[in-house]
């Protein structure tokens, strides 16, 4: 296999995930191996493909996307649990996610009534992938990468090289990353770190702005 890791950092980032992870989801084709960005586990004895990904973004721009944050034992696959859309008395549950446990292809939600990237999601993540960080967005992205990376004792140790390590044969890591203040600056510390991990591994970032104006610009990092 040629695995390929994707980190979403930020609201807009996640935005276009949601977008590109129901689409992978959704290739049926046994031409396509979907080992390379799905990494298969059993949970509740049934085998359930989880995204090989990681996310950050905001506790306020999750919606109703409930995450336990209980650690995973990677060798006791029967403990995995799936993260689920809920309904929470903040944040009701979008009627496209009420529908999703009726019908399997409920109707296209209409842009307007969309307020979080997961009122639109219908991929099961495993739930180590999740992580929400505290409001704080005039904080800088230097400073909330490295409360995050202090915290939980080193991103790269604990968030992604449990990732790596699942990897027979990595093909890259593609980060999808908000260009707005502060998720560029926390983006640029990841690829710092990541750049040290992985070594010659190459590292694709796409730049995911809400402006208008912006445009979504793919970059070789080197």
């Amino acid at each position: 296999m040629h695995e390929i890791i994707t980190i979403q950092i930020g609201r807009e980032a996640n935005y276009v995930g949601t977008h590109y992870w129901n689409t992978q989801s959704s290739y049926t084709t046994p031409l396509l191996d979907h080992n390379i960005s799905f990494q298969p586990s059993l949970t509740s004895k049934i085998e359930t493909p989880f995204p090989r990904t990681l996310i950050y973004d905001f506790k306020s721009s999750l919606g109703s996307f409930i995450h336990d944050q209980d650690p995973i034992e990677p060798e006791t696959p029967a403990e995995e649990g799936l993260t689920t859309i809920q309904t929470t008395p903040s944040t009701p549950s979008h009627p496209y996610q009420v529908a999703l446990s009726t019908t399997f292809d409920p109707p296209t939600p209409l842009p307007e009534t969309v307020r979080y990237w997961s009122d639109y999601n219908r991929t099961f993540f495993n739930r180590r992938s999740i992580h929400p960080l505290s409001d704080s967005p005039s904080t800088p992205g230097f400073e909330l990468f490295n409360n995050l990376d202090t915290t939980d004792n080193g991103i790269v140790d604990t968030h992604l090289r449990p990732l790596l390590e699942e990897c027979d044969h990595l093909q890259g890591l593609q980060f999808l990353t908000s260009t707005t203040t502060p998720w560029n600056d926390f983006t640029t510390s990841y690829l710092e770190q990541t750049h040290d991990e992985v070594g010659k591994i190459p590292l694709w970032v796409w730049g995911c702005g809400s402006d208008s104006s912006s445009r979504r610009v793919v970059q070789q990092a080197r």
